[in-house]
């Protein structure tokens, strides 16, 4: 049997995804690096170990996970038997993409990674020399202005950014099937893509209501994106998280 999991913006699987299917089922979905089929036996095995799987009952990464390389299928569905696991890896051998060839989220590939990497641990060695200050100083101020308001490249929205989302969006939630009126305090800001420039505009900032955000995300009743468990009854406040 194999279960179509739809298309997802990055990798996350769910109990509930996976929930009476046995191991040598498969589950089929659809990231940005291409369309996956895996067989549930690997994921449970993967997830063994995973925290957030126990305790929450989802495992998540932010980044295109590399053991899942050798089960990237294109569009060919698997035939359920018994030797399935092996036909795939075999058959499929010369479409798998190399490691270092693999994407994240920004377009930016693992070898370009380790460069940034390398050029980030350089310039920080220079500016520590060259301002007698710790690493660690050159780090933390670094840290400081990558989320400020004031860097055009920063990460997350600033309050000015989603204000104007808001107001673009006539302050109503842009999920499918959802018109809720929504005040800057108690929306939850929602990214279509991420790494490259403008992406805080309002065409790519959507302004979402809470439980619209979190079934986009894929989050399970109880649980919050940024915030760990929640309680449904009495929560701490609204929230202006991403």
């Amino acid at each position: 049997m194999t279960k179509d999991l739809g298309t997802k913006d990055y990798f996350r699987i769910t109990i509930n995804e996976l929930r009476n299917l046995g191991r040598s089922d498969f589950v089929m979905f659809t990231l940005p690096e291409g369309r996956l089929i895996v067989p549930v036996g690997v994921l449970l095995d993967r997830f063994a170990t995973s925290k957030s799987w126990l305790r929450r009952g989802w495992h998540s990464s932010s980044s295109f996970p590399r053991w899942l390389a050798p089960y990237c299928q294109g569009l060919t569905a698997p035939q359920p038997d018994a030797h399935c696991t092996v036909a795939i890896n075999r058959s499929h051998a010369n479409t798998v993409q190399p490691e270092r060839a693999l994407t994240r989220k920004s377009g930016v590939t693992h070898s370009q990674r380790q460069e940034i990497k390398q050029a980030l641990f350089a310039m920080v060695e220079r500016l520590s020399a060259d301002l007698r200050l710790s690493p660690e100083a050159i780090v933390l101020e670094m840290r400081y202005f990558h989320q400020s308001a004031t860097n055009p490249y920063r990460t997350n929205a600033s309050k000015a950014d989603k204000a104007r989302s808001l107001k673009h969006y006539r302050y109503t939630c842009q999920a499918a099937g959802c018109n809720a009126s929504l005040a800057l305090d108690e929306a939850v800001f929602h990214h279509r893509r991420r790494g490259f420039a403008g992406q805080h505009e309002p065409e790519n900032l959507l302004p979402y209501c809470e439980a619209c955000h979190d079934k986009e995300h894929q989050i399970p009743v109880g649980k919050s994106l940024s915030k760990g468990s929640r309680n449904q009854d009495s929560r701490e406040g609204p929230s202006t998280r991403e």
